[in-house]
């Protein structure tokens, strides 16, 4: 996690198990680091995959039951707009979700193709993704790698995802 006194301050003044999640995060990045491209783009999205599950499980009552036919594995679209429509995420979240996943299809339904993030279809899906929340001057994603923008992405929708599951009411 980044060594900024007002970061640190915010994270040190959440419940410890959210925190803690939180801080994970760190961990989880160093591994997707590790990854080809193709490895990286398919890993990130099942960890998405996983966050966007326990979120739904969170808030569906009767969860785990009903999560079947809400959010089957392998069915990430489907997943990503049912919780827009029932108030989960936001559009803008699900369309930023919904392109990370195009760029993890162009990667496993193309292995032979030697596709890597700066490839220019890639390149174009990941110039594409609007932001879930406005980005500070400091991130300056035009000085970042295509892989780097992809990460950072989805990293704040990881962590979109643990909040949200963190603080979620079951629906009545």
């Amino acid at each position: 996690m980044p060594d900024i006194p007002d970061f640190r301050s915010a994270m040190n003044s959440l419940p410890p198990e959210l925190r803690d999640k939180l801080q994970g995060m760190g961990h989880v990045a160093e591994e997707f680091h590790k990854e080809s491209d193709r490895g990286c783009a398919v890993l990130v999205l099942c960890l998405l995959e996983e966050y966007l599950r326990d979120m739904i499980r969170a808030h569906l009552p009767g969860a785990p039951a009903k999560l079947g036919s809400f959010a089957k594995p392998g069915q990430l679209a489907l997943a990503v707009e049912n919780a827009v429509l029932v108030g989960i995420i936001t559009q803008r979240q699900a369309d930023s979700f919904n392109t990370l996943a195009k760029v993890r299809n162009k990667f496993a339904h193309g292995l032979f193709k030697g596709r890597t993030f700066e490839t220019p279809e890639i390149k174009v899906l990941i110039d594409s993704i609007t932001p879930i929340t406005p980005m500070p001057a400091m991130t300056q994603l035009d000085k970042k790698t295509a892989r780097e923008r992809f990460l950072m992405h989805a990293g704040i929708l990881c962590i979109m995802m643990i909040i949200k599951t963190y603080f979620a009411k079951p629906f009545p």
